[in-house]
């Protein structure tokens, strides 16, 4: 009898960790190309970017044309990536999401380095050449912060 309700139930357990996995926050950093109003609702324009670090981030930036070296007395050549991280955008596809009526946004004051509870009307006066973390359930937008970058 045991074996028989483990087959029943099996297929209802996946079905419930998928059902969270659909709900579970997607983090991904972005620029933001647009906030706007599309039907009535607040949406983000955005591109998905990746941070590297580390031998990645020359590694990518070297392969982009944008690293930064500096020859040695002996001949060597050091490569390396300001502050040591490296935004990587390999496509420049956009896309549009709407964000959330419960939307929590977290904005960093100019010239400053610590985060401020905010909201759409003060992250469209400033989002060009920021970098943003977003979290997203069920493809709308539900946190967005403010990443610091040097």
């Amino acid at each position: 009898m045991k074996p028989l309700l483990f087959l029943i139930l099996l297929p209802l357990v996946d079905l419930s960790a998928q059902a969270q996995k659909r709900t579970a926050p997607a983090s991904q950093l972005v620029w933001i190309n647009q906030v706007a109003v599309q039907n009535k609702v607040n949406v983000l324009v955005v591109d998905y970017v990746t941070m590297l670090t580390g031998s990645r981030a020359v590694k990518a930036a070297r392969e982009a044309g944008d690293a930064e070296f500096e020859d040695k007395h002996n001949g060597d050549t050091t490569w390396y990536v300001p502050n040591d991280f490296y935004i990587e955008n390999k496509s420049r596809k956009l896309r549009t999401l709407p964000v959330a009526d419960s939307c929590a946004i977290q904005l960093i004051r100019v010239g400053g380095t610590r985060l401020y509870k905010s909201d759409l009307a003060q992250l469209k006066k400033g989002y060009a050449g920021n970098l943003y973390r977003l979290e997203i359930v069920l493809g709308k937008i539900v946190k967005l912060t403010e990443v610091y970058t040097p």
